[in-house]
């Protein structure tokens, strides 16, 4: 019988630990590793997607912060450049950090987070913010 994957079970809110998806995915899955993986012995270190990542390693509580702050920054992105002319530097730059953060979050979807990669999402995603509060504030007083 082919054991259950139920580590989120066990730890739902505040997840595993970072770097601990291959102490609980179920090593021992010979069946299922030779259907999906066509090899018995290989060691599943990786989730290969960041929401999975999130959830397992850090819990349902940062999972759902995680997507709280990201879906709010792609509904302010969203709103800010539906109705921008692109006269400004600013607002180039500020969708195209946006169109940048958007094709990692797609990306996501097949990928884990990677140390190499991960950090200049971060600083991109802090800098797409201060970009779009610049470009409100700009909004703001020109009206």
């Amino acid at each position: 019988m082919v054991k259950d994957f139920t580590f989120n079970k066990k730890y739902p809110l505040f997840g595993t630990g970072i770097d601990t998806f291959m102490i609980f995915f179920p090593q021992n899955d010979v069946l299922g590793k030779l259907r999906f993986l066509y090899d018995p012995y290989i060691i599943v270190d990786k989730p290969h997607n960041l929401y999975l990542q999130i959830s397992q390693q850090m819990g349902l509580l940062f999972f759902f912060v995680f997507v709280i702050l990201v879906a709010g920054y792609i509904i302010q992105s969203i709103k800010i450049y539906f109705n921008a002319y692109f006269y400004k530097e600013i607002e180039v730059y500020g969708l195209g950090i946006f169109l940048g953060v958007i094709g990692y979050l797609s990306a996501a979807l097949f990928n884990d987070s990677i140390v190499s990669v991960a950090p200049i999402f971060w600083i991109l995603y802090g800098v797409g913010i201060g970009l779009n509060n610049a470009i409100s504030f700009q909004n703001k007083n020109k009206k």
